[in-house]
């Protein structure tokens, strides 16, 4: 993950960063598994979804927020999760 891009997110997207970073406190499956599931980035990169189902016990009206939120920037994603060199991550 490019978490200089992370960290410094255009304006554009930072709702998709933030939903991204809330979700490394989680365990499998995360608020973002959900979200590359519903944008298609799961299908497309891996060849399948990452959740076989919508987990409703493990997220809140705070996740959904966050979900609700990077949905409408969901484009950023391409560029966060592309693979890095690692002389860029280091920058």
């Amino acid at each position: 993950m490019n978490y200089n891009l992370l960290d410094n997110a255009p304006e554009y997207a930072t709702e998709t960063a933030g939903l991204l970073r809330w979700s490394e406190n989680y365990s499998f499956p995360t608020p973002a598994n959900l979200f590359l599931d519903l944008i298609g980035y799961s299908v497309e990169e891996y060849g399948a979804n990452t959740c076989e189902s919508v987990p409703s016990d493990k997220f809140g009206y705070l996740e959904c927020d966050h979900l609700g939120a990077a949905l409408v920037e969901y484009a950023f994603v391409e560029s966060v999760l592309a693979p890095q060199d690692e002389d860029q991550d280091e920058e």
